[in-house]
């Protein structure tokens, strides 16, 4: 059975839209959902949301909620990881900070002086995780889902030993069949899924990341 990891699960709105997509694909619809977070109160929602999402789609996924991250990673095919250091006041700095010099920006965490600030503040973050991964699930591929993507994934390559994939809310890696509903290929090209329903085709973007199974999972990233 897969088991996939979801890092930084508290921030629900990300992990009630990917459990749609990850779970509307026959081949992971069984898989182990682990549920990983600092804050119990939050990680509780996100448990009861994912719980619902499950049983929603009538699939027999597993959820499991864990304060412990090292037990969380244990025995993990895939982690995702979808943290926001520093939480609302480190996004509110990145943006308040700059201002005071004029800079004007949309998002501040992509590109310019914010999404600077913002990778400073995650890649020790992201850096920990790789190389606590690497220890207990050496095999897993980590997916980041943080902004500023490239940067992070770098530092992930620069600093851990740990292969990496980077991670986004993204349509190009999508195609629509002639029976109307939404397929998703890996980026390797050796398989491919399609959501068993159509009402889960459109949830939100199958491609919002690229995940591979067991059996694709060779190769360099």
């Amino acid at each position: 059975m897969t088991k996939i990891v979801l890092n930084g699960a508290g921030s629900v709105e990300f992990t009630k839209e990917l459990l749609a997509d990850i779970l509307g694909f026959e081949d992971l619809a069984g898989s182990t959902i682990a549920l990983y977070d600092t804050s119990a109160e939050r990680l509780e929602t996100a448990a009861a949301i994912a719980r619902w999402t499950a049983g929603a789609l009538g699939v027999p996924a597993t959820v499991e909620p864990y304060l412990d991250r090292r037990a969380a990673l244990d025995g993990a095919d895939h982690v995702i990881s979808m943290i926001r250091v520093g939480g609302h006041e480190g996004l509110r700095l990145d943006f308040e900070i700059p201002g005071r010099h004029a800079v004007r920006q949309t998002m501040a965490d992509t590109l310019g002086i914010g999404s600077i600030f913002r990778a400073l503040c995650t890649i020790p973050a992201l850096l920990e995780l790789a190389r606590e991964l690497h220890e207990v699930a050496p095999g897993a591929w980590l997916y980041n889902y943080t902004n500023p993507m490239a940067a992070l994934v770098w530092a992930i390559y620069a600093g851990t030993a740990h292969r990496a994939r980077g991670s986004g809310s993204s349509w190009p890696t999508t195609r629509t069949g002639s029976d109307g509903a939404s397929a998703w290929r890996c980026s390797s090209g050796s398989a491919t899924f399609r959501p068993s329903r159509a009402s889960t085709a459109r949830t939100s973007c199958p491609g919002s990341f690229r995940m591979r199974t067991r059996s694709a999972a060779s190769g360099s990233p």
